[in-house]
């Protein structure tokens, strides 16, 4: 079952030596891996690059990007991941979702499985 509330999943995400855990909404319309708030870039080490990205309101900007993991704290195991520092909240996106079969019953809760 996982702990986070609907629509949500608790992740853990790993950034050089710097390991976090935060709840991040599932979010179909983003097709990279995690998204993180923008004030984390002063805590986190320096970006790999910066990319352009195109918001859901259609605005284009652009964003911090790092090399790291990912990984549902319900079922461990990393996955190779961009990780964007873009906006105010923590965002996982279908290149996540992607490694696990993910069901959201009923409105519910999330049903996260290998």
């Amino acid at each position: 079952m996982n702990p986070a509330p609907y629509p949500y999943l608790l992740v853990r995400f790993l950034i050089g030596t710097e390991a976090r855990e935060a709840v991040a909404l599932l979010d179909t319309g983003f097709d990279g891996h995690l998204v993180v708030p923008e004030s984390l870039i002063g805590t986190l080490s320096k970006p790999n690059e910066r990319r352009r990205y195109q918001t859901a309101s259609g605005e284009s900007v652009v964003a911090a990007a790092y090399v790291g993991t990912v990984e549902s704290v319900e079922l461990p195991g990393p996955v190779a991941a961009r990780i964007t520092a873009l906006g105010d909240e923590y965002l996982v996106g279908l290149r996540m979702m992607n490694h696990f079969r993910i069901t959201f019953d009923h409105g519910k809760r999330v049903i996260v499985e290998p």
